[in-house]
């Protein structure tokens, strides 16, 4: 029988990604949705209606009339804290998007009132193929450097924090380790403020983080590099200027290796499965199966929000300032 699951949130995000990547899970009959939950009754009953289910404003509701057997939050940070509070206390297995709090005071909170109950935070680069696939390259590997350059193009974001975090969780993740220390700095351009994080890992990998949210293109590099191999990731995210991207391997001065959307058997127009949104459900959709657990849980992503945190202290102080977090 399929997992019945709900969704909380049916915004443009949801709409282009998650409907999609969850539309696979149903066609295959391992998920049927029973519900869609949205303040937006127009955005619930047009989702709702695609996949067969009831749609509904109170999630509270949607839950006791559905009784799911897991839930989709995708909604803003502010009430994503809010409707994880409420999969905790029904003790229902949730997936949700990232960042999973609006602060890490919150995100701890979260921590311990979710307890050993299964879920995932939906930091999709830890699934997309290209970062798998680096990551299976760079296993056993001493890491010594990860450099990301993360551009995006008239992004005048009031709070691009929220953006940013995918920058600071995906070195995390290629790293294979947790940050000891970071340098941050603000500096502003125009109308927004550009982030440079550099750093040491605990295991000692150096650590180099460009975020510029208003720029002349849009790009997302990755270059991770060991004594014997880089791995250089080209991130198909939406927009980007070398869609749809790659993951290549560089051995003994020697280009090894370069995959593209078809080594993955996936289209290159398919953005879903492209940057990982398709695999997280798919993770998601084990975890429910057989309790599989997940490595991007509230735990494993708390730093993650931490830095974020002292990003936007600094960018509310204004001007070009800066500060050291000691992250041990």
């Amino acid at each position: 029988m399929p997992h019945r699951i709900c969704i909380i949130g049916a915004g443009d995000w949801c709409s282009r990604m998650h409907r999609p990547a969850i539309q696979r899970l149903v066609d295959a009959g391992r998920v049927a949705v029973a519900g869609v939950c949205d303040l937006d009754a127009a955005r619930a009953g047009d989702m709702a209606a695609g996949f067969g289910a009831e749609p509904f404003s109170d999630a509270a509701a949607m839950i006791d009339r559905c009784k799911p057997d897991g839930l989709a939050i995708v909604v803003n940070p502010f009430a994503t804290a809010v409707m994880v509070e409420l999969a905790a206390e029904r003790g229902l297995p949730f997936l949700t998007e990232k960042p999973p709090a609006p602060d890490a005071a919150t995100h701890a909170r979260l921590i311990d009132r979710v307890g050993s109950l299964r879920h995932l935070v939906a930091y999709n680069r830890r699934f997309a193929p290209y970062m798998t696939q680096a990551r299976q390259w760079l296993a056993g590997q001493a890491i010594q450097s990860v450099t990301a350059m993360f551009v995006r193009h008239r992004r005048h974001d009031a709070d691009f924090t929220t953006t940013a975090v995918h920058a600071i969780d995906a070195v995390r993740s290629l790293a294979g380790d947790d940050y000891a220390e970071l340098r941050v700095e603000i500096a502003p351009a125009g109308p927004v403020r550009n982030f440079f994080l550099t750093g040491w890992t605990r295991g000692g990998a150096r650590i180099d983080i460009l975020i510029t949210p208003d720029t002349a293109s849009a790009e997302e590099h990755y270059i991770v590099r060991s004594a014997d191999r880089t791995v250089r990731v080209a991130f198909p995210h939406p927009g980007t200027i070398d869609l749809p991207g790659y993951v290549e391997l560089h051995e003994n001065k020697k280009l090894t290796a370069r995959l593209g959307p078809g080594n993955f058997h996936i289209d290159p127009n398919d953005q879903p499965a492209l940057i990982g949104i398709v695999a997280e459900h798919e993770a998601f959709c084990k975890m429910l199966s057989n309790g599989e657990a997940a490595d991007s849980t509230l735990a494993a992503t708390l730093q993650t929000q931490r830095v974020r945190d002292e990003l936007g202290r600094l960018a509310g102080q204004g001007g070009r300032t800066s500060c050291v977090i000691n992250l041990e």
